[in-house]
């Protein structure tokens, strides 16, 4: 957000000189998560998504990081629709605590879930507080 004021100098009683300065003011506004992640459960080989979307000004940038090391952006890793993780074709050390790291000029805030990988024929009713992906619990 930005604002434009002017100061306006005048000399004497009767105006003969002004001077003029613009001056512009940035209000940064911290970044607020507005859409978390949420832990899930996904089996092997099949992909995931982990939503998150934040809001500031200026418009906060969206990192993750999965057991506190940064994911590098690759075919494998996506950042999709401005900050939500696509994971293609996981493999058992997919597993681990992801966050989201919103941030922009004024801080940063992040959310955390938790990801567990299934292999076929794990049983549904251990995974009760996980949201479930893959053919097999769709």
């Amino acid at each position: 957000m930005g604002c434009t004021y002017s100061l306006v100098l005048r000399t004497g009683l009767i105006v003969k000189s002004s001077i003029i300065h613009q001056y512009s003011l940035l209000v940064s506004v911290a970044p607020k998560i507005v859409a978390e992640p949420r832990d899930t459960a996904a089996l092997v080989n099949t992909d995931v998504r982990l939503t998150c979307a934040a809001v500031g000004d200026p418009s906060p940038v969206i990192s993750w990081l999965k057991d506190g090391d940064p994911v590098i952006p690759s075919d494998y890793f996506q950042l999709v629709d401005g900050g939500s993780l696509r994971i293609l074709g996981l493999v058992a050390s997919d597993a681990g605590m992801y966050q989201c790291v919103a941030g922009n000029a004024a801080g940063s805030t992040q959310a955390t879930a938790e990801l567990v990988v299934l292999m076929n024929g794990t049983s549904r009713l251990l995974l009760q507080p996980f949201i479930l992906w893959g053919s097999m619990y769709e």
